[in-house]
Formats: structure tokens, C-alpha cells, sequence
């Protein structure tokens, strides 16, 4: 998908004043979230140890006999790159016999060692926090979950021309059924035959960018910062020219909304500002531009 022009945050009215007031957004840790599963979930794996190994062992003559093409990824895939050039080639009982005991002992040792790479993870995960946008602004679920049951309000923030900006470091969440796996049965096969890597940055993306399908209707995009330690929450400053528009919820007290639009005007005077209104026909929120 491509990147989005504007993203939205959706507040309450006293959180709008401190973020409009200052100029600054909050960036979380996941211990914040309401989602227990939000980033505290371990990559697991997933497959059929005997049906994968027939399968490897399959591959791996394919590359070392007829000299099948592929691209190098990993230890085991330059040595089978080194084994095919040779001209000589053994029978292929006897290659499988050196390599059935070896893929065997591999998957043992993956899966002990799998407590110490899930504490690894979640140690180098402990000092990440997120600054969580969502790129649609009328959702009615939203606004009754993060905009004070329609009280509140939703800032739209656009990315600038300034290439420095955080905005445009903004990743889109992934919702599956599914926790997203270290390995499933064709990855790890991939990974057994040379032809994958273990890659740290892959893991880390799958579990700071991958929700329940439930939460789907938030349309997520979130934008990842790694500290140095562990911090519950910080409120950074943020580019006010980046404050573009205020949608003001339909059911805002008269007082909030003209507070907000003094504070918004002072953050950036060419912001827009729009009412919610509740559609007479269906169930959506339309909105009438009042600055």
C-alpha cells in the first residue's frame, strides 16, 4: 500500500490540549496497550520434523546433483554451492545418509535453543517504543474507543517535504488469524537448504508490526523507535506545521471544542477544523468544514 499523506490520532479533549498546546505526541511502550497480545507474543514454529527433513534432503540433492540454480543465504547454502561445483558427484544413498543425522540434529538444536532466542527478543524489544496513527478518521468504532465515546476529537497530522520526518518512517500493521511464526513449514525448509537467512530485523517486524485480525478496523500504521532502555512512555515534539486538520467529535461539549480550536490556531493558523455529524440514513459520520 502506498504511504499515506495524512495519518490521524484520535484523543480525548484533554489529551488534544496537551498535544496541540505543546507540540508534543506520545510515544508508548507496548506494556501500555490494551491488546496483552500487542508485541508480547513469541515466534513459534511450526512443521512436520519428519516430512520436512524427506523433503530438505530432496532439495538438497537437487542442488548438489543436477545442479539446481539458487540463491545463497545462509552457511549451509555456500557449502552447497561449494559441493555442486565439484565434479565428482557421490551416489545419492550415500549423501543422504551424511545429511539425514545433520538436518536432524539441526532441528533439535533449533528448538532448544528457542527459550533463549524468545528472551533475546523480547530483552531487545524492551526498550521500543511506538507512536501508534491511523490512517482513516471515521471510524465510528475509533471514536468511541479513543475519542471519548465521540466527546473528543481526531488530529490529522501530514507528512511534510522534510525527509527527517517521523511520519514518513510510518509502517503499516499487518492483522492476521494467526501469531506470525519464527518458521513454518516452507520457510524453515528454505532455511535447511541455504536458501533463507534467520534474520533478526524480519523477526523484530513481525512482532512490532503484527495484530489480532479483530482490531483490523483501527487501519494502523505505526511508527518504531529503539531506545536505549526500557521507558514506559515519552511525549516528543512534533513539527506543529504538521497539525493539518481537527475533526471535532459529535458529541463535544461547546466549551472543549472552542478551547481546541484557540490552541489549534496558535499551533498552526492555516489548520482546517470540521464538526462530526451523525448521518440521518446510515450508519457513518459525516463532517461540515467550519475553518
Amino acid at each position: 500500500m502506498a504511504h499515506p499523506e495524512h495519518f490521524f490520532k484520535y484523543v480525548e479533549p484533554e489529551t488534544a490540549r496537551i498535544i496541540l498546546k505543546n507540540c508534543t505526541l506520545r510515544w508508548s511502550a507496548p506494556s501500555r496497550f490494551n491488546d496483552p497480545f500487542d508485541v508480547q507474543f513469541d515466534l513459534h514454529v511450526q512443521y512436520d520434523r519428519a516430512k520436512i527433513v524427506e523433503e530438505a534432503l530432496d532439495e538438497m540433492w537437487a542442488i548438489y546433483a543436477e545442479k539446481k540454480e539458487f540463491v545463497v543465504a545462509n552457511a549451509l547454502g555456500a557449502v552447497l554451492k561449494m559441493l555442486s561445483l565439484r565434479p565428482n558427484v557421490i551416489p545419492r544413498d550415500e549423501f543422504v545418509g551424511h545429511l539425514r543425522f545433520g538436518l536432524e540434529g539441526s532441528l533439535k538444536k533449533l528448538e532448544e535453543t528457542l527459550p533463549n532466542l524468545h528472551s533475546k527478543l523480547r530483552e531487545h524489544l524492551s526498550p521500543v517504543q511506538l507512536l501508534c496513527l491511523s490512517r482513516t478518521h471515521d471510524n465510528i468504532l475509533m471514536w468511541s474507543h479513543y475519542a471519548q465515546k465521540h466527546e473528543g476529537v481526531v488530529l490529522q497530522l501530514s507528512c511534510p517535504g522534510d525527509e527527517n520526518s517521523p511520519l514518513l518512517m510510518a509502517r503499516e500493521v499487518q492483522y492476521r488469524k494467526e501469531m506470525p511464526r519464527l518458521f513454518d513449514h516452507s520457510r524453515l525448509l528454505k532455511y535447511l537448504t541455504g536458501q533463507a537467512a534467520l534474520n533478526a530485523e524480519t523477526m523484530m517486524d513481525a512482532a512490532l508490526l503484527t495484530k489480532a485480525n479483530d482490531w483490523a478496523y483501527e487501519q494502523e500504521w505505526r511508527v518504531v523507535y529503539h531506545g536505549r532502555e526500557p521507558v514506559v512512555f515519552s511525549d516528543d515534539k512534533f513539527e506543529s506545521r504538521q497539525f493539518t486538520a481537527v475533526y471535532f467529535g459529535c458529541r463535544i461539549a461547546e466549551q472543549d471544542r472552542e478551547e481546541i480550536k484557540s490552541l489549534a490556531l496558535v499551533a498552526n493558523p492555516d489548520i482546517e477544523m470540521f464538526n462530526a455529524r451523525k448521518s440521518d440514513c446510515d450508519f457513518t459520520l459525516y463532517f461540515e468544514q467550519i475553518a
